[in-house]
């Protein structure tokens, strides 16, 4: 399961959040309670439980939450890409998050919840070219409440400018990160 890893640096008003694809998130964001499968958009459903998903986000308080979006393999049957995207991005919206780093997805997820998150942009690039192909760990930034002052991609490697594979990995990784800053 791959997921990423966050870092927070408070300075007044500015946040820095880098999302990396070989280690586990943890902490960022957290409901008490999993999800019932009907808030989740089983396929043939579309009644929704009346409780909230998501506690409410404290006054003063920004959520930042993490979302693998599964990477789109055809085969997947009924957890296809296709059938899940609208759930996906209910979800994300439905949290509250100022700020979703995302693991897994390729060009077409990413751009598909770019247009489908309407508040929201996104950073990142593909790992396998530095643009568009294979994997992003996109960051989808709230751009009600924030503003992106910076952002970038990086390799896990040796030769961090570059797709490129590092040390002992088998696979390509890379760390998006943006600079954030609250709008208005």
């Amino acid at each position: 399961r791959a997921s990423g890893t966050c870092l927070f640096v408070d300075v007044p008003g500015l946040w820095l959040l880098a999302i990396a694809l070989l280690a586990m998130f943890s902490g960022c964001a957290r409901t008490d309670r999993e999800p019932a499968a009907d808030e989740l958009g089983s396929v043939g459903k579309t009644d929704r439980s009346s409780t909230p998903m998501f506690d409410p986000v404290p006054e003063g308080a920004m959520r930042v939450a993490t979302f693998n979006l599964r990477y789109d393999n055809p085969a997947d049957g009924e957890n296809r890409w296709e059938i899940r995207r609208q759930s996906v991005a209910r979800v994300i919206r439905e949290s509250g998050a100022w700020v979703v780093g995302t693991q897994e997805g390729l060009a077409h997820q990413v751009n598909w919840l770019d247009s489908a998150l309407t508040d929201f942009t996104y950073v990142g690039s593909g790992r396998d070219d530095g643009a568009e192909k294979g994997e992003f760990t996109a960051i989808f930034v709230d751009t009600t409440r924030l503003r992106i002052r910076e952002s970038g991609t990086f390799w896990l490697s040796p030769t961090p400018d570059s797709p490129s594979v590092g040390w002992d990995a088998a696979l390509t990784r890379i760390c998006t990160y943006a600079l954030l800053e609250t709008a208005g």
